[in-house]
Parts: C-alpha cells; structure tokens; sequence
C-alpha cells in the first residue's frame, strides 16, 4: 500500500509526494514538461522534517502564549514588549515554514529570506 498527495501545484511543474509506509520511505515525483523525475527524502531529511515542524508549532504556541499575557498586563511597557516578541515569534514561524515547505516538496532547501 502506497499513499500518494499532491504536494505542489503549478503550470510549470507538478510534485506528488508517495508514502510507502511498508518501507518508510517517501518518494517525491517531479514532473517537468512532460519528464518525470523522483527525489526520496533521506532519513536526516524526514528527521528535519519533523525537528521543524516541531519548532513552527513551538513558535505557534509562543504567539499564543504572549497574546493571552497582552490583555492580563497594565504595564504599557511590558505590553509592547509582549507585542513584539509576537512579532518576532511571526517572523520565526514564517521563516521555519518557508524551509519546512521547500524540503517537504523538493528535498532541499531554498532562502528562506
């Protein structure tokens, strides 16, 4: 058994991504102009992977955590502080997500900046 997703979507170029959960591996399927190419993620790809996305739902919870503090605070110098570090935990999640979605679709990582 094999589960397989669409992972991106373009004119340009598709991306299926299969799992092959007997094995543990999964496969990315390129397709560019009517070429077919495939890219297995490494085990330290799919390690990443999950270190990732461990750390964007980290910096998802940090937001949440600041945002709950914001009303709860009279102190308008520690509101603004708060306000920032959401900012700041914004930037973080943005930029993890950037890397997360390149080696998730393509198995390498493009600037995230």
């Amino acid at each position: 058994m094999c589960v397989m997703a669409p992972v991106a979507d373009s004119i340009m170029e598709a991306k299926i991504m299969v799992w092959i959960p007997m094995i543990g591996i999964r496969v990315i399927l390129f397709q560019k102009k009517g070429e077919v190419s495939m890219g297995v993620l490494t085990e330290k790809q799919e390690k990443l992977l999950v270190l990732f996305k461990g750390a964007i739902e980290r910096e998802r919870e940090a937001q949440k955590v600041y945002s709950e503090m914001v009303p709860l605070n009279d102190d308008p110098t520690i509101k603004h502080i708060l306000e920032q570090f959401i900012e700041q935990e914004r930037q973080h999640e943005k930029t993890l997500l950037k890397i997360y979605n390149d080696l998730r679709t393509t198995g390498e990582f493009k600037d995230a900046t």
